[in-house]
């Protein structure tokens, strides 16, 4: 987090000590069964979450004024450190200083506040099934609409905390930083102002617990992708991109782990970004991650080259939106200790909207774990109804690949779209997660598979030696994954090419996800008017439901969701009345080329015959002709948009 963040809302310097003594006394009151019979816990999404103190680690901040060593070898001296135990955590500067034993923890917390170098001190916490929970000196706060500023201050001051930085001002949303004349914990300021009746929501700013969703990622190069034929759509043989319009570029967030510039991904649709991990602009990835640049492939490679010298011309990747800009949003940070936090990470979502990302497209999620966040879900609620000017961005997210029975936050958080895996043959694969319950339930599932030896989902990687290619020492890259060397996936690459540049095996729901989240980008490339609820309600209403092993009974499906994603099928549905496939107006060309079709039999709408079935019946006939007539001269309704009725092709 940057260090000269600090501000006060208040517009007087002098700010008042004294706090109605009512607020205090119910202050008071209240925190004494905050935890409802828990002697620890945490507020999230409106429920309690028990804790327990890991008394194995204690998080230390230190005196910016004293060097590390000097800090370190002072409490070394109290021998109740381990040797070379002091690893940062990545949130408010702090450190996880690991305890030679495990008594007399209070104690030692209370006799470390003398201690010169130390300038804050927070406990360790565990959940209650043992899942550590980190927290700094920061926590997030919504207060209620209307609270002025001058109360915000007053409690501020009482309690010895300042505002780090406004999350966002316009819905009374900040980030509160303990400063070291405190006397509380993190976890009891955050409790005592949850309290408060005009809060609306406050929690630590726990360090993010997060995964990326992909199975296994490694280099290898792309030659097919069997994938792509799967959501592109095959009627009368064609293919989305046959549709006119597509051409407008839209700008797409990857929320991932950084990316940088490829030759199927120029550095002139690489947007300016955000690094929420480090707080900065480089958002480009560590040296050896490829994850987002696999996303990012999917949704915007252009096809445009081949690094083997005398290699084909055409052997790079396509993506479901060439002309699409990428926007990178690294929550994962670019070195080895970069970690985020749970505002980091709304900052990211955030900075995303702000940047004017028409579709957030996220292959990650927290551990299966780890309850749901506050923060993280008003900065999806202002993407999902802010973005776009109002008119909302869709907020795709993978599902996890974990094999259980509910999906994992943010995926099953009720505004967000979470997509599941299927393979070539469209069966789910058995470790894409699910809900049994209908309000968490997957909307879409799209491919990702690998099967006989062959994986199937080609994307890019980092050029050259970067990224996570096999050139890479084993050993260096087996310990960054913290696998066996031995263990490496590999796989035979068409024409035994050494390609550093592509990936050939990219997989799980990270990789499912893109591919919906370029479907979307294609429907606001065609019409941009389109809000995020009626891109939500096209993606769905428009999956194909009679897959290969069978045909989904009801929808939504416990496992699929509505059904495999279809690209065509979706663009057909906001298409109907554009009779001659022009991607502009409707007009009198449109009536034109439809009567052509029902009179003289010449003219075919291309590529689907359904592009006049104006009325949305799932046929073309002359009532099509009568309705586009009364649309024209003004007595009648516009072509049906969208449209559910695809008829037999």
């Amino acid at each position: 987090m940057p260090s000269s963040r600090v501000i006060s809302l208040s517009a007087h310097r002098e700010v008042s000590l004294m706090i109605n003594s009512r607020v205090l006394a119910a202050i008071w009151l209240l925190t004494t069964g905050v935890c409802q019979g828990q002697s620890l816990c945490w507020w999230g999404m409106g429920k309690q979450h028990p804790l327990v103190i890991d008394t194995s680690l204690v998080l230390i901040q230190f005196d910016p004024g004293i060097s590390f060593k000097d800090a370190t070898n002072e409490l070394r001296r109290t021998g109740r450190f381990l040797e070379a135990e002091f690893s940062p955590v990545g949130i408010d500067d702090s450190f996880a200083c690991s305890l030679a034993t495990k008594t007399g923890y209070t104690t030692l917390i209370d006799s470390l506040r003398s201690v010169k170098s130390v300038m804050l001190i927070e406990p360790a916490y565990l959940t209650s099934d043992g899942h550590s929970m980190v927290a700094g000196g920061s926590f997030c706060i919504r207060f209620r609409a209307g609270v002025p500023s001058m109360t915000i201050d007053s409690i501020n001051a009482r309690f010895g905390v300042v505002i780090d930085h406004a999350i966002d001002v316009t819905t009374n949303e900040y980030l509160f930083r303990r400063t070291a004349p405190s006397d509380y914990t993190t976890l009891q300021l955050a409790n005592l102002y949850h309290e408060l009746a005009l809060v609306d929501y406050c929690h630590p700013n726990f360090r993010a617990d997060i995964v990326r969703c992909s199975y296994k990622l490694f280099d290898y190069y792309n030659s097919f992708q069997p994938h792509m034929k799967r959501v592109i759509g095959k009627f009368n043989d064609t293919t989305v991109w046959d549709f006119a319009g597509l051409n407008r570029t839209v700008k797409v967030a990857v929320v991932d782990d950084g990316i940088t510039a490829h030759e199927d991904l120029p550095a002139g649709r690489i947007l300016p970004g955000f690094n929420a991990a480090d707080w900065n602009s480089d958002a480009s990835p560590a040296d050896h991650d490829a994850h987002g640049m696999a996303c990012a492939g999917l949704i915007a490679a252009s096809h445009t080259g081949d690094s083997i010298a005398g290699g084909s011309p055409n052997t790079g990747v396509i993506s479901l939106n060439p002309n699409a800009a990428i926007i990178p949003i690294n929550i994962f940070g670019n070195h080895i200790d970069s970690y985020c936090s749970d505002e980091e990470l709304a900052a990211g979502i955030d900075s995303a909207r702000v940047k004017g990302a028409a579709v957030l497209s996220n292959s990650w999620g927290y551990q299966t774990w780890h309850p749901d966040v506050d923060v993280v879900h008003q900065a999806i609620y202002r993407a999902r109804y802010d973005g776009r000017g109002g008119k909302g961005c869709p907020v795709i997210f993978a599902a996890g690949n974990d094999d259980i029975n509910w999906l994992p936050f943010p995926a099953r958080d009720p505004l967000v779209f979470p997509v599941g895996a299927i393979k070539l043959n469209d069966s789910i694969w058995d470790w894409s997660d699910y809900d049994t319950l209908p309000y968490n339930s997957i909307s879409v599932v799209a491919p990702s598979d690998q099967s006989n030896g062959n994986p199937a989902i080609w994307s890019i990687d980092q050029m050259d030696t970067s990224g996570a290619n096999r050139q890479v020492w084993e050993a260096e890259l087996a310990a960054l994954r913290d696998v066996p060397a031995d263990s490496l996936y590999e796989c035979a690459c068409p024409r035994d090419s050494d390609d550093l540049d592509y990936l050939c095996n990219f997989n799980g729901t990270s990789a499912a996800c893109p591919l919906v989240s370029g479907v979307a980008s294609l429907l606001i490339a065609r019409d941009s008017m389109l809000t995020a609820e009626t891109i939500e309600e096209i993606l769905t209403r428009s999956a194909v439901t009679d897959l290969d092993w069978g045909t989904l009974e009801t929808v939504p499906d416990t496992l699929y969701g509505y059904g495999r994603v279809d690209a065509f099928r979706a663009m057909l549905s906001i298409t109907r009345g554009d009779v001659n496939n022009s991607g502009g107006v409707i007009d009198l060309s449109d009536l034109t080329a439809l009567v052509s079709y029902l009179t003289a039999g010449g003219f075919v709408p291309y590529p689907s015959v359904l592009l006049g079935d104006c009325n949305c019946t799932g046929d073309v006939d002359l009532q099509d002709m009568s309705y586009l007539i009364g649309w024209l001269i003004g007595t009648g309704d516009p072509p049906v948009k969208p449209c559910f009725e695809f008829g037999p092709q």
